[in-house]
């Protein structure tokens, strides 16, 4: 059985897997992603969606590697030193 979280709850408690994973479920994210967000802001559940929320807004920004701005100039025939390939 899956706890509820209480629709007015203004701070996670995760004392069991259990609790973690009802969390977890309740915001969306992995019971990992959870605990690096009450580690980083806090309990506070406003606060825990917020970072979510950055996180996935950072994640969805992010470019991909194949972009054209992600070819390196060795990619392009010359040595990524800076310096002109010998003839």
């Amino acid at each position: 059985m899956t706890r509820s979280i209480r629709p007015d709850a203004k701070s996670i408690s995760t004392p069991t897997p259990a609790a973690a994973k009802a969390w977890a479920d309740h915001l969306g994210c992995s019971v990992a992603e959870l605990r690096i967000a009450v580690r980083a802001v806090g309990n506070s559940v406003e606060r825990v969606q917020a970072y979510l929320e950055a996180l996935k807004r950072r994640d969805s920004a992010a470019p991909d590697d194949h972009t054209p701005a992600a070819a390196s100039a060795g990619s392009l025939g010359q040595p990524s030193n800076g310096h002109a390939a010998a003839p």
